[in-house]
């Protein structure tokens, strides 16, 4: 696959319309490129590419599935994109045609939920019944290697440590599971927490500052074990958990969402965005835990997240088929502090004072 410029920037209300109804986006691990699959089954390929200051996203290929899409996400070599529908099936397409390269018809005996590629040859797929399935991809027969039934509800989205030794996942039963991919079985399943979870990162794994010195990569198999996990839930809040500390959380974070949190992530090691159906994407500094700004603002819902390798570019997807890329920089971010009130003030506290801010940017012509 050819490789794209190695800095892409975009203008503040880039965006992709879609014809149909987005439910998953997924980021290249290495180059500027996102697959986005919708409710009609239907999956594209689209590369953010600039030339000067000319800005475009093309679409690579579109694919049809029979059914609607549940969750897309791109092999860790980068090489294939793994996808999971509603008529049971778990695929891998190439990146260069769109082609189906491989294709179980029946994963799972319900519908398919998440998708999480764990490494090179483990996958993990979660149903509506709350199973989860491990796959190993070099397996021709029978690759499912591993199955847990600890959940009572759809599994929603998985997270793996840097090791790749424990492998996590939240469910609809508003529990979170952890399961040790070295003797493929449970560890510990957390108590009901008071709404479903519907997403999860691990945070404060010493990268901070990093993003787009090296390759996300290396940084990640060089940096320590995770030390927090957050996880979204249904009524705008994080809760958290203590690495190793499965059964409770220690705290919860207040997003200041008026809705579900449907999609998390990390875009520096202290530094969280969160969707939500209330139509927004906000920035959310941890430890403390203290809101920064509204980075984009959807006509509807958003449903999902994904940031470029280098963390520069965040894509959102939501309910008005819409994607939009915006420009991230952690060091415009930083923590605002009290002393400083002018500073707080210019800040975007919601999603009416971000829509204001681009109606009128559209107004403002140059003189001849």
């Amino acid at each position: 696959m050819n490789a794209l410029q190695s800095s892409v920037s975009v203008d503040d209300d880039m965006e992709f319309k879609l014809p149909n109804l987005p439910v998953c986006l997924d980021a290249h691990p290495f180059n500027y490129a996102f697959a986005v699959g919708c409710v009609d089954g239907s999956v594209r390929l689209l590369h953010l590419e600039s030339d000067n200051q000319n800005r475009t996203i093309s679409q690579r290929w579109r694919k049809r599935y029979k059914a609607a899409v549940r969750g897309c996400k791109f092999a860790v070599d980068g090489n294939s994109l793994y996808v999971v529908s509603k008529n049971l099936a778990l695929c891998q397409q190439d990146l260069q045609t769109g082609s189906k390269m491989r294709c179980i018809q029946i994963a799972h005996n319900h519908a398919p939920y998440s998708l999480y590629p764990i490494d090179q040859h483990l996958i993990a797929t979660g149903d509506e019944n709350g199973i989860c399935k491990i796959w190993d991809w070099r397996l021709d027969r029978k690759p499912a290697v591993a199955e847990f039934r600890e959940c009572i509800d759809f599994v929603s989205d998985f997270v793996c440590d840097v090791a790749k030794t424990t492998l996590l996942f939240t469910s609809g039963d508003a529990t979170l599971t952890a399961v040790d991919l070295r003797t493929m079985k449970p560890i510990c399943q957390s108590e009901e927490m008071h709404t479903e979870l519907l997403s999860l990162v691990i945070a404060m794994q010493g990268y901070r500052c990093l993003f787009g010195m090296v390759p996300y990569l290396l940084i990640m198999q060089n940096c320590v074990s995770g030390k927090r996990v957050l996880c979204s839930s249904g009524n705008g809040y994080l809760e958290v958990f203590n690495w190793d500390q499965w059964g409770t959380i220690v705290e919860r974070v207040d997003t200041g969402h008026q809705d579900s949190v449907e999609d998390l992530c990390l875009l520096d090691d202290r530094l969280l965005a969160s969707a939500s159906l209330d139509g927004s994407v906000r920035i959310t500094h941890l430890c403390p835990n203290r809101f920064i700004t509204v980075l984009a603002a959807h006509d509807s819902g958003v449903v999902a997240l994904a940031s470029t390798h280098d963390r520069r570019i965040l894509a959102s997807c939501g309910h008005d088929h819409k994607i939009l890329f915006n420009d991230f920089d952690p060091e415009a971010f930083k923590l605002l502090k009290k002393r400083d009130p002018e500073q707080r003030e210019r800040r975007i506290t919601d999603k009416s004072q971000l829509q204001r801010k681009q109606f009128f940017r559209h107004m403002i012509c140059k003189e001849d």
